[in-house]
């Protein structure tokens, strides 16, 4: 029961112990340098997640930009059709419309009139 104790406090707290000193002593520097080193890397890793963040947010406002110019070309597409159709379809406007119409040959009488 005694030595389970000490195991449990040493796994708790091995400073209390030479052993434990003696072993933390070995380990600290190389410990503080692998600390140091994943420290590095954690750094070098969210600096290129900065960077790559950076770079998708110019895409992002280039491709917002784009969409938003082409929601005006379509926008203006509609209304050129739209007033193409409300134009052209409405019966005889829509012949007046034409550069080349002529009223009077098309009020002429045909032989199939008389």
């Amino acid at each position: 029961m005694v030595v389970l104790l000490v195991t449990i406090k040493w796994l708790m707290d091995p400073r209390e112990f030479k052993f434990g000193k003696l072993l933390l002593g070995a380990e600290t520097p190389r410990n503080r340098e692998f600390e140091n080193h994943i420290i590095e890397d954690a750094r070098a890793e969210a600096a290129a997640a900065r960077a790559d963040a950076a770079a998708a947010n110019g895409k992002a406002a280039k491709v917002e930009t784009w969409v938003h110019n082409l929601e005006i070309k379509f926008e203006e597409f509609q209304r050129r059709m739209l007033a193409l159709e409300s134009g052209s379809c409405s019966g005889p406007s829509r012949h007046n419309s034409h550069p080349h119409y002529d009223a009077d040959f098309d009020n002429q009488l045909t032989d199939e009139d008389v």
